[in-house]
């Protein structure tokens, strides 16, 4: 018989979700000096013009927008770090371990266009 389990992952999607803002306007843009307005018409001139998927286009222009200067998993941590959250979180979070329910919470915050995760607290 297995051992029972008690650990859960919850995982969020920052933008719009745990946050009124998005990521990418927040942090991300501002660290690389990336005009908000010109990356997306040129997202928007992708998916119109040229028949891209959102999703492809937004990836494709931030790499086009970033060149050689791609940052690194632990510099995306880094700005992670910077987000602003709802009112009332992290603190939730914190509930969640402390609560009445033997569980422990391993809590991931997702970039989901890169899969990259920029929050853990496990």
């Amino acid at each position: 018989m297995s051992a029972p389990q008690n650990t859960i992952a919850i995982v969020y999607d920052y933008d719009q979700t745990l946050s009124p803002s998005y990521m990418q306007d927040e942090v991300v843009f501002p660290a690389f000096g990336i005009n908000s307005q010109i990356f997306w018409r040129r997202c928007s001139e992708l998916v119109r013009d040229h028949g891209y998927d959102n999703e492809l286009a937004y990836m494709k222009v931030l790499l086009d927008q970033l060149g050689m200067d791609r940052p690194t998993n632990e510099e995306l941590k880094k700005l992670g770090a910077k987000l602003n959250f709802y009112q009332g979180l992290p603190e939730m979070f914190e509930e969640f371990r402390g609560g009445k329910v033997c569980l422990r919470p391993s809590m991931w915050l997702t970039a989901s266009r890169s899969s990259i995760t920029l929050f853990h607290r496990g």
